[in-house]
């Protein structure tokens, strides 16, 4: 058994504790390894979770770009031709904050919800249902976007998509990150 700290440096959807924070709460409370999930890209970012305290890390973002992984090429040259500064936190996919690149699609649908969208995410009798069309219907988008070349490049990733520089072989992506 361990428990995954998600962080608030996670790419999709995230927590909202800083690593050093979350894996200080966990391993001052829990008596299981503590596997830190978010902002490790690099060694220097393995060196830092273990520092904290981490047991171990959950990498994701930089695997995206990877040539193994089972998305479309642009969603691969996307992390390696946006970084860090280019992810944005958005409520228009899932309705849940999720973190994607900040791709021209992005900036024209928007990061909030709109107001309709807000309205009926309050509603005690409607948000449940409102919750779930939304999240299926923003997932599947994502899940498209990912897998089928399509304008509505919706890509989830995290800031850690700054130490991608080129779709490697997954063997040369951990090796950057051991070394």
């Amino acid at each position: 058994d361990a428990i995954i700290a998600v962080n608030n440096e996670a790419g999709g959807h995230r927590g909202n504790m800083t690593p050093k924070d979350l894996i200080e709460l966990l391993k001052n409370n829990c008596q299981i390894p503590v596997i830190s999930a978010g902002g490790v890209g690099c060694k220097a970012d393995i060196d830092e979770m273990i520092g904290y305290g981490a047991d171990g890390v959950s990498v994701g973002s930089p695997f995206i770009a990877s040539i193994e992984a089972n998305v479309t090429d642009e969603y691969k040259q996307a992390c390696v031709d946006y970084g860090a500064k280019d992810i944005v936190m958005t409520e228009r996919i899932s309705g849940t904050p999720c973190t994607v690149i900040n791709t021209p699609y992005v900036q024209k649908i928007g990061t909030k919800q709109t107001w309709l969208e807000s309205v009926l995410n309050k509603n005690r009798k409607l948000k449940k249902w409102v919750k779930m069309i939304r999240f299926s219907i923003g997932m599947n988008a994502t899940k498209n976007a990912a897998t089928k070349a399509t304008y509505k490049t919706v890509w989830v990733a995290g800031p850690s998509i700054e130490h991608v520089k080129d779709i490697l072989p997954t063997k040369d992506i951990i090796q950057r990150l051991i070394e």
